[in-house]
């Protein structure tokens, strides 16, 4: 017996359809600006993804210090971050919030970041130096 509430094989095709029409325009656009981008910066849609992949992936040669943040870079996608409302205290205030990475004619490639001024900077990147001097014997 049938499923009475399954679509015919007329449907299911029709339905195929549009969506392969419906990736193909995705599919043109990203090329489209991805060539636009190229033109413009030298920087290419899938090269701009894979930075930001590089940047969420890099971890540093002291991440198991003491104190030391796992992830010291927070990569955000969305527009308005970062924010210092709610990154600010990233990672205990020791990891760094990166966001709004785009493509930049005269850089390559530009970028926000947040860090917290005292935490990740005078106090705890002197924290964290002292600890990989120590390790490294050279204090």
């Amino acid at each position: 017996m049938t499923d009475p509430t399954a679509p015919s094989g007329d449907a299911e095709v029709a339905s195929g359809d549009r969506l392969l029409r419906a990736i193909r325009r995705i599919v043109r656009q990203v090329s489209e600006h991805s060539r636009h981008l190229h033109a413009e910066v030298g920087l290419t849609v899938p090269q701009l993804l894979c930075l930001r992949a590089i940047m969420r992936a890099w971890r540093p040669d002291a991440d198991d210090l003491p104190g030391a943040p796992t992830h010291p870079l927070r990569v955000a996608e969305a527009r308005d971050r970062p924010n210092p409302q709610m990154d600010l205290n990233a990672g205990d205030g020791m990891a760094v919030a990166v966001g709004r990475l785009e493509a930049c004619p005269v850089m390559g490639l530009k970028f926000f970041a947040l860090s917290h001024n005292t935490v990740r900077g005078a106090a705890g990147a002197s924290l964290l130096n002292a600890s990989l001097l120590r390790r490294r014997g050279l204090i």
